[in-house]
């Protein structure tokens, strides 16, 4: 059994000014239905059985009734913080392996979320495992789409809107989540926050590999970290301005 954490705090973001009764950025409509509804119908299609999904959300996403998409909600509110939110996914959970997911990323199928599954028995002593998406891979599935990106040996790349962790691992994370949150879409960040030397290495050298990274998680935490490329790039396309929401609204690619 999995705990999966769909994160779905905060307010309407000040770019999207379409429709004034918006209250959370994941009930903006992308074809018709809430950027969170389309993240929880490709959750719900996993086997009951190997899952259990939870969602932190306020009470506009409750309102618009997505709680009952799952098996627990936990009601925050819109001035919470991602880290908060993320520690109170792991103080609600408690299975062994445990994913957190960003509830603005319309896109992800089922598929993709069985392979980020997979990443766990695929690296069997890896405690802490981010997905990592090259740009080749953006772009081959979303034409265009203009996303940030960290110069790495194996090209231009980005972290994924997920975190997969084993149960041991947490109460190290913990006290670290607050800069981990801040910095978990940049590899430049992340690298900032968990070694120096990796820093330095990426100044001098311009550019630097996913070993090293490794390497400064278990440096700073002794947690054993894997970055693991992942040519899904539905979970590196989020909803965070105007342009997502156009390529979003353009691409649809993921309903059937």
């Amino acid at each position: 059994m999995t705990d999966i954490v769909v994160l779905a705090g905060g307010k309407s973001p000040d770019w999207f000014t379409q429709d004034a009764s918006i209250k959370n950025k994941c009930l903006i409509p992308i074809h018709g239905k809430p950027v969170l509804y389309w993240v929880l119908r490709a959750l719900r299609m996993l086997p009951k059985e190997e899952v259990r999904l939870h969602l932190i959300g306020t009470s506009a996403i409750q309102e618009a009734g997505l709680d009952e998409m799952v098996d627990c909600f936990y009601l925050v509110s819109e001035d919470s913080t991602l880290s908060s939110n993320v520690k109170l996914g792991i103080e609600k959970t408690k299975e062994e392996y445990l994913v957190f997911l960003s509830g603005d990323i319309p896109s992800i199928t089922t598929n993709c979320i069985k392979e980020l599954l997979r990443l766990f028995s695929q690296n069997p002593t890896a405690q802490l495992i981010l997905p990592i998406i090259l740009k080749q891979d953006v772009e081959r599935r979303f034409p265009g789409s203009k996303r940030t990106y960290a110069k790495i040996q194996e090209g231009y790349a980005k972290v994924g809107n997920s975190i997969l962790l084993q149960r041991k691992a947490c109460e190290k994370i913990i006290p670290l989540i607050d800069s981990f949150t801040n910095n978990r879409k940049s590899l430049l960040g992340l690298a900032w926050s968990f070694g120096i030397g990796t820093i330095l290495k990426l100044f001098l050298f311009k550019q630097i590999a996913i070993k090293p990274l490794e390497k400064a998680f278990y440096r700073k935490l002794r947690i054993e970290a894997k970055g693991c490329l992942f040519p899904y790039a539905e979970i590196a396309v989020d909803l965070d301005k105007m342009s997502d929401y156009a390529d979003l609204e353009k691409d649809g690619g993921w309903i059937a």
